[in-house]
């Protein structure tokens, strides 16, 4: 609730600074004063007209440092869009929670100002209430890799200077010196490594299994705005004992294809033989380490181990049943929406059932929904189609991992 009528337009104003704006925030029955608001992303917000459905950032300690939403003080209501079945994400966080660390998410329904704006999709933020949950502590340094058409976050060596590092990685923690000499020396040691001595050298400063697990999924879920795709749109977690972690992010453009984009990768072109599929540009020097032509045994061994930890019953694929049971009501799933009403009074009072493990739950009632008087808005960008063999290689000079 905002003291003003004019809240969407004041936040419009001020979207790329850090202001936010004051509003009460009511949630299963509870008020939150003093909670900060803003418009947040960016084809989510530049592609939805003003008047229609933009996704929001929360501060829940905008004003008391001790404020939290069920333990959580950042909230994140996406839009989702370009994605109509609003699942994306959900979809993906439930999946990927199995096999490593990754942003909840769920949904939830939003008034504003006694007007229904429909159902967001809530998202976890990658800060320091999700390394304590995840890794027992917030200490460590955290980067974010921002996503462009033309991105080039892939881990590529650049030197020993660390400005064009700072180009490519969002430090999202204390902008410290030594944090960006143990990221440089990943790439160094990711892109200069004999690929016969980069095991022993790799294994103490990343996690292998991890990042396997992570391409393996991203892969699988189809998600084509990620690693494999544009070198971007994924979280880097450096551990203070010095390892390595990738974390998923931006969930929201997976199961779906795309359309290609207008430009090619950095540097232009695409070296060696394609494999007969989309994307190129992941595969263009693939699986094949050596570059002989051929692709062995020992080179997709670790891509078929990860992809084969997603296939829940050993059949060799990965069928629509082996994840229905988690997203239908009738199997066990997460329940139907609950009633937005249940008393009959007008408001929403009381935790829904199975809001998951204390993450935000359903929020207030809801009814206009949707994108607003124009209908769904268009995708984020071209990407590329997505029809895949699950062998994607992408050890590549722009995506080394």
């Amino acid at each position: 609730e905002f003291d003003t009528e004019t809240w969407e337009e004041d936040m419009a104003k001020f979207k790329d600074t850090d202001v936010e704006m004051p509003a009460t925030l009511t949630v299963d029955g509870r008020k939150y004063p003093m909670v900060g608001v803003k418009f947040r992303g960016q084809s989510s917000f530049g592609h939805v007209p003003a008047g229609s459905k933009r996704s929001l950032n929360l501060s829940m300690d905008f004003i008391d440092r001790d404020q939290r939403l069920y333990g959580y003080k950042t909230i994140n209501l996406l839009n989702c869009n370009g994605d109509a079945s609003f699942l994306s994400s959900i979809l993906y966080s439930h999946l990927a929670a199995d096999y490593l660390p990754v942003p909840k998410a769920n949904m939830m329904k939003v008034v504003i100002n006694g007007e229904s704006w429909g159902v967001y999709s809530n998202v976890q933020q990658y800060n320091k209430d999700f390394l304590k949950e995840f890794y027992g502590t917030t200490a460590g340094a955290r980067w974010k890799v921002p996503g462009s058409p033309q991105a080039d976050g892939g881990l590529r060596y650049l030197g020993e200077d660390i400005d064009p590092y700072r180009q490519r990685f969002e430090i999202k923690s204390k902008d410290d010196e030594d944090s960006w000499k143990a990221l440089i020396n990943l790439c160094k040691v990711l892109n200069e490594t004999p690929a016969r001595d980069l095991p022993r050298a790799i294994e103490p400063i990343l996690n292998v299994e991890g990042v396997l697990r992570f391409l393996a999924i991203d892969v699988a879920v189809v998600n084509s705005d990620g690693y494999w795709t544009r070198a971007s749109d994924f979280s880097i977690y450096l551990e203070p004992s010095g390892m390595f972690h990738i974390i998923p992010h931006d969930m929201n453009e997976a199961f779906r294809g795309g359309h290609r984009p207008g430009g090619g990768p950095p540097g232009g072109g695409f070296r060696g033989r394609g494999l007969g599929f989309r994307p190129p540009h992941p595969v263009e020097e693939a699986i094949d380490v050596n570059k002989d032509g051929e692709l062995s045994a020992e080179e997709i061994k670790n891509v078929t181990r990860a992809l084969a930890s997603l296939d829940m019953n050993k059949d060799g694929r990965i069928d629509p049943e082996e994840v229905r049971p988690r997203f239908d009501p009738d199997q066990g799933g997460p329940p139907d929406f609950p009633s937005p009403d249940p008393d009959g009074e007008g408001s929403s009072s009381g935790k829904p059932q199975g809001a998951p493990q204390g993450f935000p739950g359903f929020g207030r009632a809801g009814g206009r929904g949707g994108f607003g008087r124009t209908g769904p808005p268009g995708g984020g960008g071209g990407h590329w189609d997505s029809t895949l063999d699950p062998l994607v290689g992408l050890d590549t000079e722009r995506m080394p991992l």
